[in-house]
């Protein structure tokens, strides 16, 4: 009976002391999580981040101004122009090709066309008046030898009614030579009166070449 009362005792003893621990660790733990809670940073845990407010006054804008271009200009163009077209012109026809044109020799003219033109003369045609006069029919006809109009001139004898006839004659006929410049030539001009002589007759060119000697 006795160790049966000593086995009771000692528990009964024993129970309050282990309550006692259990209180005590609880209380400990409660302590120890809200201090855990109230310094996070003691246990690596980052604090939340409290947002840090900026103002919003912008720093004041200082008077430098931005850098410019410098003083150096750009390289123009140089002063060698561009090489245009050269002074020297185009070959033009000369002289000497110009004046091969020109028909040279004796002129024929058919009898029945030079029968008719007497004919519209003494009729009083007035479009061939000018038959009468050795020098203006040079003046009119040279275009149709080759001479460009305008640019050949009568050196001589001078326009007059009654032109000094050349020292000779042709087959018996009064004949008359007019000097004419043409392109810086010289040429000869040899007109006559092949149907009827005197002031009535017509005048016509028989013969050009070129000037020899003195013109």
């Amino acid at each position: 009976m006795s160790d049966d009362r000593t086995t009771v005792s000692n528990r009964r003893s024993f129970q309050p002391w282990w309550l006692i621990a259990l209180l005590v660790l609880i209380i400990l733990a409660v302590l120890g999580f809200a201090y855990a809670h109230a310094h996070p940073d003691l246990f690596g845990k980052k604090a939340t981040a409290t947002p840090h407010v900026v103002t919003a006054t912008a720093p004041p804008v200082t008077a430098t101004p931005r850098p410019g271009p410098t003083g150096t200009p750009k390289a123009g163009p140089t002063g060698t122009p561009r090489p245009g077209p050269t002074g020297t012109p185009k070959p033009g026809p000369t002289a000497t090709t110009v004046a091969s044109t020109v028909k040279t020799g004796n002129i024929a003219h058919p009898h029945s066309s030079l029968v008719a033109l007497q004919g519209q003369v003494n009729s009083g045609d007035p479009a061939v008046q000018y038959y009468l006069n050795p020098v203006e029919v040079v003046q009119h006809n040279l275009p149709q030898y080759g001479f460009k109009a305008g640019r050949y001139t009568i050196q001589s004898p001078p326009v007059t009614p009654t032109p000094t006839p050349y020292t000779g004659q042709f087959n018996s006929r009064p004949l008359v030579k007019v000097v004419v410049a043409y392109v810086g030539q010289k040429f000869d001009v040899f007109v006559t009166q092949p149907i009827q002589r005197g002031p009535k007759g017509i005048w016509v060119v028989i013969t050009i070449r070129p000037c020899s000697g003195s013109c």
